[in-house]
Order: structure tokens, then sequence, then C-alpha cells
């Protein structure tokens, strides 16, 4: 079967701040980078992975961020290797798995978004960054399952989610989402 095409991936420049917009239009993602400490904080456009599926490994904005790193050190002369070795493995799949994982520029994934949903997220560019930043976020659901979050603390250091949801009603005379909701 064909894979699931992430389209949009294409349709931004992955080293641009946000506000921004390249010669060909594209508009830029970044909205926070600090190579020191090993984040990027992204404005996820909506209809893109986070990271890659089963089917594309390519389309996703951990690729899309890591390849735009990898194209911006070369350019800037940052030596690195041109393509990582590859161990011979059973499948393409593995083979492919083998590469990422060997590649000298790293994007971490330690939390997600779904496909559809657009918003800010962390994505760690260093081995560092990325442990420290998972065990703020595994504490942060601990303090929720243990009913001890609140979020107004004005002492509180760690993450804090908000989540918004644009609703659109329904036309007036139009009861069908009322009465669902009812």
């Amino acid at each position: 079967h064909a894979p699931r095409r992430f389209p949009v991936v294409y349709s931004r420049n992955w080293t641009l701040g946000v506000g921004d917009v390249d010669d060909a239009g594209k508009k830029g993602v970044i909205v926070a980078r600090d190579d020191e400490k090993g984040y990027v904080i992204v404005n996820k456009p909506a209809k893109i992975p986070i990271h890659c599926t089963v089917d594309n490994q390519l389309e996703n904005v951990s690729e899309a961020l890591r390849r735009s790193i990898y194209e911006e050190n070369k350019l800037a002369g940052i030596s690195m290797p041109s393509s990582p070795a590859v161990v011979p493995s059973s499948s393409k799949q593995q083979q492919q798995k083998k590469v990422r994982n060997n590649h000298p520029v790293k994007v971490y994934v330690a939390q997600r978004l779904d496909i559809e949903t657009s918003g800010l997220i962390c994505l760690p560019t260093r081995k560092e960054f990325a442990v420290y930043f998972s065990n703020l976020l595994k504490e942060k659901t601990s303090r929720v399952l243990s009913g001890d979050s609140d979020d107004n603390e004005d002492d509180f250091v760690g993450v804090k989610k908000k989540y918004s949801c644009l609703v659109c009603l329904c036309p007036h005379g139009d009861t069908t989402l009322q009465s669902e909701l009812s």
C-alpha cells in the first residue's frame, strides 16, 4: 500500500522564526532555540506528525527539524560526516532506523501532539536535555495523578500545560449541534 503523506511539512521553513517568511513564501516555525542547552521550541502546524510513522519516515516535525539543523551546520562550516555509516541489516526499515540513530544531528521526541493538532512543542537536540525534559513531564504527570497539581503556585518550577480549543457554532436557527449537546 502507498504510505500516508504529510505534504504540509514542505510548506514551512524549519530554520526561520515564527513571523519570518523566506523567499519562497514559507513561514518559519521556530519560537525559541538554545543550542547550548539543547532544545528547540516549534510552533507545530496541523496535519504533520511529530515523529516518523510506520509508513513514512521523512515527513514529520523531528525529521524536518533534524535535516534543517544539519544543513544549517553544513553551511556554517561545522564539520560533520556527510553520511552516517550503514550497518547491514535484515530489513530496509531496520537499516533506515540505524542510519537515523547514527546521524550526527539528533532531535529527540519527549512529548507529542496529535497529527491534526497545532501548537507549541519542545524538541530536545541534546540527550541531556531530553532526559531532563522527560523527567519534568513525568513529574507533572505524577502531580496531576496524585491530585497535588496546582498550576497557580508561584514557587512551582516545571511544566505547565495549557490547551485551547476553537469551537465553531452553527448558524442561528440550526439546532443540530445544540440538540447533540443536550
